[in-house]
């Protein structure tokens, strides 16, 4: 995100955000359905979009993947994979949680919005989606301001959760009478000038799914690097 673009415009929408009692019309908005809300400005969707432009211009070009670029109603995307041996596919959900990153106190002061997040987590019909669903996003559901209501949304329409962010390997459950979500953080890639406080670590994992695409078992595999003995492990 290049913070000093449209830096005003983004400051006066998350003024608006932190304020607002409708945020369903707010997401309406930002899906092109409707005019913006009380307070909003219109042009502030696509001012607010332009902070990503340099990212989207690199997944189309440099990594050639326009399908994964997003845009300004909605920032994330879908990817569906097809897998011998299985009725259908797997589907990589891609949430943008960064499109309002903007200072160094964006914990609760981020927004995901429940019509950017269904629009990429149902089909054409609003249902959820058949086979394997994995849910990649950076920041954890607790950093975003309504990460709670969204997270309750994927109860029937996500199966794994893949975040990072916070540089420590995690396995979460997150479950209420009704709902259950598993969430993994795979810890921290790079840290050269910490890495004594995060080491580099990773995780491979095996879903075992039946021909529908359900998954019936995970295993899960973390490794991470010891400086002491300067191996794997």
């Amino acid at each position: 995100v290049c913070r000093t673009a449209q830096a005003d415009s983004w400051a006066a929408l998350r003024r608006a955000l932190g304020s607002t009692q409708d945020l369903l019309a707010v997401g309406r908005w930002f899906a092109g359905q409707s005019h913006p809300p009380a307070g909003f400005e219109s042009a502030w969707r696509e001012q607010v979009a332009e902070r990503l432009a340099a990212y989207r211009d690199w997944v189309k070009n440099d990594l050639g993947r326009p399908e994964l670029a997003g845009d300004a109603q909605t920032f994330g995307y879908r990817a569906s994979v097809e897998v011998a041996g299985m009725v259908h596919p797997v589907h990589i959900i891609g949430l943008n949680t960064a499109w309002m990153c903007g200072d160094d106190n964006d914990a609760l002061r981020l927004w995901i919005l429940e019509q950017q997040l269904m629009a990429i987590a149902t089909d054409l019909n609003g249902l959820p989606l058949s086979g394997l669903r994995l849910l990649l996003m950076h920041h954890p559901f607790e950093h975003m301001a309504d990460g709670a209501a969204c997270r309750r949304l994927l109860e029937g329409h996500v199966d794994l959760v893949l975040r990072g962010h916070l540089h420590e390997t995690e396995l979460e459950t997150w479950s209420d009478p009704d709902r259950t979500l598993r969430q993994l953080a795979c810890g921290c890639l790079y840290e050269g000038g910490r890495a004594d406080q995060w080491p580099n670590s990773c995780q491979a994992i095996s879903i075992k799914c039946d021909v529908a695409g359900r998954p019936s078992a995970v295993e899960v595999r973390f490794r991470t690097w010891s400086g002491r003995s300067m191996s794997w492990h």
